[in-house]
């Protein structure tokens, strides 16, 4: 249950002076997505790749992007060929928090420079 989930976490938080409760929590983003993952031979390296992206605020706030995708490579210390082709192609990293971005691109009045290059970048049309 995501209710007794937070509350372990939570409870953790409060040995270190945090009094918060799972119960005081209110949901205020939903994403959603279709997610495939790759796996290369032997395990030199893995990607999802996450299509049919949707945000929704609370409210009617929604951020609908189908037309994007994101990959997310992982290879360890080094770059996988998955890497190797992404670069090959043009695909530069951008650091990415779907949530992150999501609660920017619908709430232009929080902090988002740590999401500012991949919001300028994908994000407008």
């Amino acid at each position: 249950c995501a209710v007794a989930w937070a509350e372990d976490l939570l409870g953790q938080a409060r040995d270190a002076g945090v009094s918060v409760h799972a119960t005081d929590l209110e949901p205020v983003l939903w994403g959603t997505y279709d997610r495939t993952t790759f796996l290369l031979p032997g395990g030199a390296g893995r990607a999802t790749v996450d299509t049919n992206l949707t945000w929704r605020g609370v409210g009617t706030d929604v951020l609908d992007r189908p037309d994007m995708v994101i990959v997310e490579t992982k290879s360890g210390s080094h770059p996988s060929g998955i890497d190797r082709m992404l670069w090959g192609t043009g695909h530069r990293p951008a650091r990415i928090s779907k949530f992150g971005t999501g609660m920017a691109a619908l709430h232009p009045e929080l902090p988002h420079n740590r999401w500012n290059r991949v919001l300028t970048t994908h994000f407008t049309d």
